[in-house]
């Protein structure tokens, strides 16, 4: 018999560890933790520090969403490029973009290009000098902004 309980638990638990992300809501604090560590595994942790005021018009907060979410996939595709290191000990500013283009192509997709100035911090400092990039995001109604190309600009 306790055998047989042993085993009715460990096979809720796997279950539990399995079930998808989509479903952490309603589960326990800690088990949504360690879905959600998971579902995070082999992604740095980003931590935003806000330098400017919270946006007071409708305008600027949505400009702030899109900043925000341009700049958290800009991160990993620079660091899956291998242009930017991996871990919480490097610590990275990124400069507002600037736009270089907006298009729509074949299919009704959008395409935007920007420039992202990336600047290394050390301590609480960011360098002088930032490295820059040519990112180009197409908007997918799936998956939102998916970046297609990433290019260091070497000056």
């Amino acid at each position: 018999m306790k055998k047989l309980v042993t085993t009715l638990l460990l096979a809720i638990c796997i279950v539990s560890y399995n079930t998808p992300v989509q479903s952490v809501i309603a589960m326990s604090d800690q088990v949504n933790k360690n879905l959600q560590d998971q579902a995070n595994q082999g992604k740095d942790l980003i931590e935003w520090v806000a330098l400017w005021d919270e946006p007071t018009t409708r305008e600027g907060k949505l400009e702030r969403m899109l900043t925000t979410e341009l700049q958290r996939r800009t991160l990993f595709a620079l660091q899956e490029k291998n242009y930017l290191k991996l871990g919480k000990q490097n610590v990275y500013y990124i400069d507002p973009f600037k736009i270089t283009d907006m298009r729509t192509i074949d299919g009704g997709f959008s395409e935007l290009d920007v420039i992202a100035s990336v600047y290394r911090v050390i301590g609480d400092t960011a360098e002088k000098k930032a490295e820059r990039f040519q990112i180009t995001f197409r908007h997918n109604y799936e998956f939102g902004f998916v970046v297609t190309d990433c290019q260091r600009i070497t000056e």
